[in-house]
């Protein structure tokens, strides 16, 4: 229980102080094993790159009850098609923390993780973004190979 009250308030934390600088904000929906959202942040750092920051949350029921928790950064490279589209590219890092409630036992953990993503976006000429991409990784504590895919829509703030 103190992982995950240690983990809300990290994640808060960080989400509130991205607020103040932000140029794309909104939500991607993917994840693990189960399907989870994260609030998705991007800023723009120079002509061609930015940073995009997440802090995701994942539940599931049926035989398996879990949570998860996660926290990625990603440094995207930009390309342009034309007319909205475009593509990125970048690498990243993540952690975060799970919680399965199997039949025998309960198996928590806490993971840190070196990610890739590579994905596609169309900005419309209003303020809205559409993206999906696949955020591939690896666990830095087990080995274990990630496979993330995510749909995003966020808010386009100054350009």
């Amino acid at each position: 229980m103190k992982k995950i009250i240690f983990f809300l308030i990290a994640a808060g934390s960080f989400m509130t102080s991205q607020l103040y600088s932000q140029t794309n904000l909104g939500i991607r929906i993917g994840g693990w094993s189960d399907l989870g959202a994260e609030i998705s942040y991007q800023n723009k750092l120079s002509n061609g790159e930015r940073i995009e920051l997440d802090a995701g949350f994942g539940a599931g029921g049926g035989t398996t009850n879990s949570i998860e928790f996660s926290l990625v950064g990603i440094y995207q490279w930009m390309f342009s098609f034309e007319n909205g589209l475009g593509w990125y590219i970048g690498p990243g890092a993540s952690f975060g923390f799970f919680y399965y409630e199997l039949a025998i036992e309960d198996y928590d953990k806490f993971y840190m993780a070196v990610n890739g993503q590579v994905g596609l976006e169309y900005n419309f000429q209003f303020p809205i973004q559409l993206s999906v991409d696949y955020r591939p990784g690896i666990s830095l504590n087990g080995g274990n190979w990630i496979n993330n895919y995510g749909i995003g829509i966020r808010w386009r703030f100054g350009g």
